[in-house]
């Protein structure tokens, strides 16, 4: 059963607001109107989120928001290209004000891709954004980019299945067992992040990296270890050297 639930104290003079809000079962695809004309999938699942908010000088800030997401599919036609059972986050905050996203904690596990890539290389559920045509105006919209803030991040569990087209004869790809970890993430320019990433790649080989990476510019610091990589499913790569 959907509900949500809202409570607080609001004040007239000076005009200020705060309180908690909580929503629990809400469906996504129910939702879909909103955001059929941006995204170019279909989304399911089922969230529950809830915090703390206010208004106060004109600003709007939520704090201790926590949510979590079941059951997500993203869907082509009748094709799930993404899934991902269990999803959530914790310790978050946002401040308009401030322009300041922050997570404290952000863990998705068991989740499953499928994407293929086309004979001209671009992913074939591509594209997934409506294409926006900026209006026409003398004003200049740009202004203080919003910075946005992740504590600890964890992908646990992941499988990815695709096949790579651009060749004359194409490449599978399995991975599966993927674990990515990441510390302070922040869209900061320069700022660098603690990572380590690993998987099995085709159902032999194992893959490891860590170090540190950003992309604000693109940069990073990267060991990798490879180990039993089988080499037969990318002769296609060589073939057409």
């Amino acid at each position: 059963k959907e509900e949500v639930r809202a409570g607080g104290t609001l004040t007239i003079q000076p005009l200020s607001a705060e309180g908690t809000v909580e929503a629990k079962n809400l469906p996504l695809e129910r939702y879909s109107p909103y955001y059929q004309n941006i995204l170019l999938a279909r989304i399911s699942g089922v969230l529950k989120a809830g915090g703390n908010f206010s208004f106060r000088d004109g600003a709007v800030r939520f704090s201790e928001v926590s949510a979590s997401l079941v059951k997500l599919e993203a869907k082509k036609g009748d094709r799930v290209f993404f899934s991902a059972p269990d999803t959530s986050l914790s310790g978050a905050a946002v401040d308009t004000s401030r322009q300041t996203v922050t997570v404290s904690s952000f863990v998705t596990t068991g989740g499953a891709a499928s994407v293929n890539l086309t004979r001209n290389g671009k992913p074939d559920i591509f594209p997934l954004v409506a294409d926006g045509k900026p209006e026409e105006s003398g004003a200049s919209t740009a202004g203080k980019p919003w910075t946005v803030f992740v504590r600890t991040a964890e992908v646990k569990n992941y499988s990815l299945q695709g096949e790579d087209r651009t060749p004359e004869e194409p490449v599978k790809l399995s991975v599966e067992q993927l674990r990515l970890t990441c510390q302070n993430i922040s869209t900061e320019k320069g700022r660098l992040s603690p990572f380590s990433l690993s998987f099995l790649l085709n159902g032999k080989g194992t893959v490891s990296l860590q170090g540190e990476a950003g992309w604000n510019p693109l940069a990073g610091r990267i060991l990798f270890d490879l180990k039993e990589i089988p080499i037969n499913p990318f002769q296609s790569y060589f073939t057409d050297l």
